[in-house]
């Protein structure tokens, strides 16, 4: 659940020099994720925060996009933890490195985004990929994740609502037996 989580914060669907605004809030049976990412030039500025069965996390980082990397992102930066174990009374801050290579590519079928991140703080790491279906508005998205506190796959569905910037997701989180649904915000 929380390596789905992380995974969106940094989930920019359009080209990855571009600057936006990517807000998304997802909930399952027993998770309630939020997620905000702001770009402007090279710098990208990420939150997170999740409350999922077992405990509660909330990161910030910022990423600086390495120039000379052509059609692919390469961002590498800080990112700051505050992780609550349920099972325990005390949280957790915790510090690391985060690095993310991410490319958007238009298609003859719509657009294929990728990306790929490890996360110093647990050994995370995260893939993606999401699918664009031409111009009706829907995209297909899979994931995997895991870290030394987490495990999980999960498949989605997007729709974008009209021309405008919001769009509803659903999906299933396999490891977490759970179906999700959510909305987002992204003017990418």
């Amino acid at each position: 659940m929380m390596g789905a989580t992380v995974a969106s914060s940094v989930l920019v669907v359009a080209p990855a020099a571009a600057d936006g605004t990517f807000i998304q809030l997802d909930a399952g049976r027993n998770s309630l994720n939020g997620v905000l990412s702001v770009s402007q030039g090279p710098l990208t500025f990420g939150g997170l925060v999740a409350d999922y069965d077992g405990g509660a996390v909330a990161s910030l980082s910022v990423t600086y996009q390495v120039p000379g990397t052509g059609d692919v992102a390469v961002k590498v930066g800080p990112v700051v933890s505050l992780v609550k174990d349920d099972d325990k009374s005390d949280e957790s801050v915790k510090g690391g490195l985060k690095v993310s290579v991410d490319r958007y590519t238009a298609t003859d079928f719509g657009f294929l985004y990728l990306l790929g991140e490890v996360n110093s703080i647990d050994r995370s790491w995260f893939v993606l990929s999401q699918f664009g279906l031409g111009q009706s508005g829907y995209a297909v998205e899979f994931s995997a994740g895991g870290s030394d506190a987490y495990d999980e796959r999960s498949i989605g569905l997007s729709k974008k609502l009209g021309e405008g910037p919001i769009s509803l997701r659903a999906g299933y989180r396999f490891v977490e037996e759970e179906i999700f649904v959510g909305v987002s915000y992204n003017t990418f």
